[in-house]
């Protein structure tokens, strides 16, 4: 049962009320705080206390937080990351598909086939399967290209189509990360397939694909990634699906800066989907390739396939 008991500090004029609260026939009293000079703590005499942690052999050390609140929340940290709550954390979803893969392996990409990856930065030409994608054209007006320059690091750059002829980027990059329409006309996105390479353009079509947009679609779909330098990329996720009922294997593939591809996890599917939540994310270092392929029993197999989580400094 709470009770007040009155008290008399020291170089304190007056006795005070202090309240206690009885547990268990035991009455512990709720200290009252005094500032350096002996003021007692009051609502017109407020302080604040500053604490710091230490371990134990007493060092100080530093907390990670959230707008100086310590990284704590009632939502899952995930939820925290996409709002953008945590400070130098990106969110980030690739997803990719390859409409007819056969029975060799194969990158999940709309091209189909595998993957060439670029060995050196260099400017690239983006262009268009459709001559309505143009400026002033009811197709796609401009593309903003996303990748990486010969240091891994991010850059990104605004592109407007010229219909089939090849427009060069005014950046080298090294990777590709994707392609997003940034503007279109009155059909309010990409009327033919938007390309990103390098070579001779036929039909709009460079020799050498590093990255395309499928009609309609707006943005690339493919699944491979890098991560950026002075970045550590932690996977969530891999998801993967199919309607094509051919028998199909699906390959997360993790190339780290300098090694070979190694296969990391698989699924395996004859027809729906598989969802794959790693209880531990999957740690990835900086300037690893990640790359998603797939085989199947008989050709014509039709997969998607998805890996997401976040990439901090």
């Amino acid at each position: 049962m709470a009770d007040n008991i009155k008290v008399h500090p020291s170089d304190y004029p007056d006795t005070v009320d202090v309240r206690t609260e009885e547990i268990s026939s035991v009455h512990y009293p709720v200290y009252i705080a005094a500032d350096k000079n002996g003021n007692l703590t009051d609502a017109t005499n407020p302080q604040f206390v500053a604490a710091q942690f230490v371990d134990e052999n007493g060092a100080a050390y530093g907390v990670k937080h959230i707008g100086n609140k310590p990284r704590v929340s009632a939502m899952p940290y995930l939820f925290d990351i996409a709002e953008g709550n945590v400070s130098n954390h990106t969110a980030i979803i690739v997803n990719g598909h390859n409409p007819d893969v056969g029975t060799s392996d194969e990158t999940i990409w709309q091209e189909g086939g595998a993957y060439a990856w670029p060995t050196s930065a260099a400017q690239l030409t983006v262009s268009s399967s459709d001559a309505n994608d143009d400026s002033g054209g009811s197709g796609a007006e401009t593309v903003t290209v996303y990748g990486l320059d010969e240091d891994y690091e991010e850059i990104n750059e605004t592109v407007t189509l010229d219909g089939q002829t090849g427009v060069t980027t005014t950046n080298s990059y090294l990777r590709i990360q994707s392609l997003q329409v940034a503007s279109a006309g009155a059909t309010g996105s990409n009327e033919g397939i938007v390309y990103i390479g390098t070579g001779e353009i036929t039909d709009g079509k460079p020799a050498t694909v590093y990255g395309l947009i499928a009609i309609g679609h707006n943005r690339s779909e493919h699944g491979w990634w890098t991560v950026p330098a002075g970045n550590t990329f932690y996977m969530v996720q891999g998801d993967a699906s199919t309607d094509s009922n051919k028998g199909t294997e699906i390959d997360f593939y993790i190339r780290e800066s300098g090694g070979l591809f190694t296969l990391r996890y698989n699924l395996h599917l004859f027809s729906g989907n598989a969802v794959v939540p790693f209880t531990m994310p999957l740690k990835v270092e900086a300037k690893s390739d990640i790359e998603v392929r797939a085989v199947a029993a008989q050709a014509g197999g039709s997969i998607s396939a998805v890996f997401h989580g976040w990439y901090e400094t």
